[in-house]
């Protein structure tokens, strides 16, 4: 190994080894740490890229806000990886699946509207009879039993009451406007899918939103 290559392979241990030691202490916006994570997702997506040529920009944005998460939680779950693993080739493999199962739920979902439009429901702004802020806490209550997280609750509130994405990326914990589209999406699938299984509960849901 020549003395150049040496040195870089130093300084790459070196950095990814910051790297560990700040996401494990909790520190995962410091230099390094972002430094990482945009040349990890660089090397990923350019690779990515010739498997999925028809992502847009903001789907992309979805999967890495997706993988900064996975590999965040698992080195701060204590992971270990196999000796000489380099910290970008295990964060490739986590966008790898993190890309699959992005498309193959996008498929999912494009092959579920096209058989069941008429029951994919579109949230409404929320007006009516009831005051809104009661009724407001009723959707919410109800929307927190099928889908269970309240961030993407909050953003399926949000975009349905007509504010733009950028601003719901201020309001909630989501990273981009992309992550907060896939959440938009995810949840009126899950929407959908349980009034495909509970059909009884559309009329009543149908009532709560228009207040009528």
């Amino acid at each position: 190994m020549s003395i150049k290559k040496l040195k870089s392979e130093s300084k790459r241990s070196a950095i990814e080894e910051q790297v560990l030691t700040n996401i494990r202490n909790g520190d995962s916006n410091v230099e390094a740490v972002n430094w990482f994570f945009k040349n990890s997702r660089d090397y990923a997506q350019q690779f990515l890229i010739k498997y999925y040529p028809n992502l847009e920009k903001f789907e992309w944005d979805a999967i890495f806000a997706n993988v900064n998460l996975k590999f965040t939680t698992r080195i701060r779950n204590g992971i270990e990886l196999q000796p000489g693993t380099r910290l970008t080739t295990y964060y490739t493999s986590i966008a790898k699946f993190a890309a699959l199962d992005f498309v193959r739920d996008q498929q999912y979902r494009n092959n579920f509207q096209e058989v069941n439009d008429h029951q994919v429901i579109e949230l409404p702004a929320i007006e009516g009879k009831l005051e809104r802020e009661e009724r407001a806490r009723e959707i919410q209550a109800w929307l927190m039993r099928i889908i269970g997280n309240m961030d993407q609750v909050k953003v399926l509130l949000l975009q349905a009451d007509g504010v733009a994405y950028k601003d719901i990326v201020v309001q909630t914990g989501y990273q981009s406007e992309g992550a907060c589209r896939n959440a938009v999406v995810k949840g009126k699938k899950k929407i959908a899918e349980f009034l495909l299984e509970n059909p009884e509960s559309a009329q009543a849901l149908r009532k709560l939103l228009l207040g009528h």
